[in-house]
Parts: C-alpha cells; sequence; structure tokens
C-alpha cells in the first residue's frame, strides 16, 4: 500500500541503488553495526606485528625528525602509564584486542601522525583517532638513528 506523500519511483531504475523508503530504526543499526564496532568481524592479526623495509624506517625517521610523528615516547615517563590511552583513543575502545598476546609483546612504540591529531589536547599532549605500531626491532633501529641524527645536528658549523 502507497503511503502518503513519499515520492514514487519507477519500477526499473537506469542505473543500481539501494534505496530504501523504510531505513532501519536506530536500535536495529545499532544491533547489525555492533560485530564491526567490537571488532569481532575483524580477523585477529597475525603473532607478529609487521616490521617496515629499510625505506620504511628511513621515512619513518625523517618524519620523526621533521616532527610529524609523535610516538608514546614523547610523552613524559610519569604521564606514560595513565595518559597513553587518553592520546592514543583508540587503545581506549579496543584498539589492542585485535593483537594476539604474542604480538603484543612486539610492539616498540605507538605513533601517530600530527596532521591526524583531533582538535583537543590533554595536559598539552595531541590527542589523535588513529595510532599505529612499530615493531621492537624496527624502534630499536629507528631510536638510534634518530638520537644519530640529532647528535649530528647539534655539531652543525654555520
Amino acid at each position: 500500500m502507497p503511503r502518503k506523500n513519499w515520492p514514487s519511483f519507477p519500477e526499473e531504475l537506469p542505473f543500481e541503488t539501494n534505496l530504501t523508503l523504510d531505513p532501519p530504526s536506530p536500535e536495529e543499526q545499532f544491533s547489525a553495526d555492533w560485530p564491526t564496532v567490537r571488532g569481532q568481524d575483524v580477523p585477529k592479526t597475525s603473532e607478529d606485528i609487521p616490521k617496515l623495509d629499510d625505506t620504511g624506517l628511513r621515512k619513518f625517521v625523517v618524519e620523526y625528525l621533521r616532527g610529524e610523528i609523535f610516538t608514546s615516547v614523547n610523552i613524559r615517563p610519569h604521564d606514560r602509564l595513565a595518559m597513553t590511552q587518553m592520546i592514543f583513543l583508540p587503545l581506549v575502545f579496543g584498539g589492542l584486542e585485535l593483537i594476539t598476546p604474542t604480538g603484543l609483546h612486539k610492539i616498540g612504540v605507538i605513533y601517530a601522525y600530527m596532521k591526524d591529531a583531533l582538535p583537543r589536547s590533554i595536559n598539552g599532549y595531541p590527542i589523535f583517532g588513529t595510532c599505529g605500531f612499530l615493531h621492537t626491532d624496527d624502534w630499536g633501529r629507528a631510536w638510534l638513528a634518530i638520537t644519530r641524527e640529532q647528535d649530528r645536528e647539534k655539531t652543525i658549523e654555520v
């Protein structure tokens, strides 16, 4: 039975579409989306945090030195425990649930790009809606390169 004041659509549309005149209620939509929100329909990651190749690691170091990347190491040591989840919001919302227990031990550092910072801060720290994980081996190599480049900058003569 046609409803009053509803537009009528031709039986055959010239393009593929998914028009519905009776969208699901918010409760129905929420229950349909809940597995995705909780990450239940996302497969668990592999045992390891993926390692970067030399080019990717070089890019990470350069971007870090430019100030384009914020890491969990940039949080003051006395704030790290309390502030990490407040700065990297995916951790609050179950971001680590997708990583196997063995993989958790392979996280060297948590990082995010400053361009992705939200328009708020907490105790002077940026807040991110996304974050990434760097493998412990990659972080060890990256940290050596970062400190070496920072030391080299101190000796530049002008």
